[in-house]
């Protein structure tokens, strides 16, 4: 895997640093929680919405330039909230399994494992964290 150095800020850091000890309390190990596997995470996100959103404004520019400008606000509001949506639902769902797999032999008896309340949980921190984030369900 190719390595690249970058200098991040101080405040980027340790929003980074919040996100792997999240991680860590949540059940992941020290090989899915570190500073350089979020970091990837985030740069293959920023890159996917970065090229949608450039795709998006060549599109764009070849119907016309105007027309889409009143929607373009809504539209980019509306991807990121989908776009967030996912990531907390699957950085979740991720928890939730390395959680089965580390108590394997009690999984059988644990009602908190069953699948209709592990969708629930996944469910209602989702929504949490969308209400935090965007302010509205």
């Amino acid at each position: 895997m190719p390595r690249a150095q970058v200098y991040i800020t101080q405040n980027n850091y340790k929003r980074i640093q919040s996100i792997v000890d999240a991680k860590k309390e949540d059940g992941a190990d020290r090989t899915e929680a570190n500073v350089s596997s979020v970091a990837a995470m985030l740069l293959d996100i920023g890159l996917r919405v970065y090229e949608f959103q450039q795709k998006k404004e060549l599109e764009e520019g070849t119907d016309g330039g105007e027309r889409g400008n009143d929607n373009s606000i809504v539209n980019s509001i509306e991807f990121n909230k989908i776009l967030m949506e996912n990531i907390l639902k699957t950085s979740y769902a991720s928890t939730i399994l390395l959680q089965m797999i580390g108590n394997i032999d009690e999984v059988k008896g644990t009602e908190s494992f069953r699948y209709d309340n592990v969708k629930k949980r996944i469910r209602e921190k989702t929504d949490d964290e969308l209400l935090k984030i965007f302010g509205i369900d």
